[in-house]
């Protein structure tokens, strides 16, 4: 009989288990960063709301996937509902109470504005000193 000890390959296994748990994290990575898109993005209304909806559908695929939710798709989660939220909320006070139209006076002054400015542009900013108090 030999006397060498039998030393399983263990690269293979490990090799193997993060092949495995790389794949099992596919849906936790897209919910985290899909959840925090939706919160960046949730200015822009319908971006950032189909952001939240689908980090909340990857989360819950990947606790289906998984027996126990980790740490990416719970924090996914929790930023999808509240880029969700945060989302529904501007898309409703943007229904409820729009943005007022901009009269005449307004363009008036802004073009005034603008004018001034390209002048002190010309003259070497002397113009916008004395437009603006609080430059001096």
């Amino acid at each position: 009989m030999n006397n060498e000890s039998f030393e399983p390959n263990y690269s293979v296994i490990n090799d193997e288990f993060v092949a495995e748990q790389k794949r099992k994290n596919g849906f936790s990575i897209a919910a985290l960063v899909l959840g925090i898109i939706s919160i960046v993005c949730c200015c822009i209304d319908y971006l950032g709301l189909v952001c939240a909806i689908l980090a909340i559908v990857f989360a819950v695929l990947d606790k289906k996937r998984n027996a126990a939710m980790n740490g990416m798709a719970l924090a996914g989660l929790i930023c999808g509902i509240i880029g969700a939220v945060i989302c529904a909320y501007s898309i409703i006070s943007g229904i409820i109470n729009p943005p007022a139209e901009l009269d005449e006076s307004f363009w008036e002054e802004y073009f005034a504005m603008l004018e001034e400015l390209m002048n002190s542009v010309e003259d070497g900013g002397e113009t916008i000193f004395r437009a603006l108090p609080f430059l001096r």
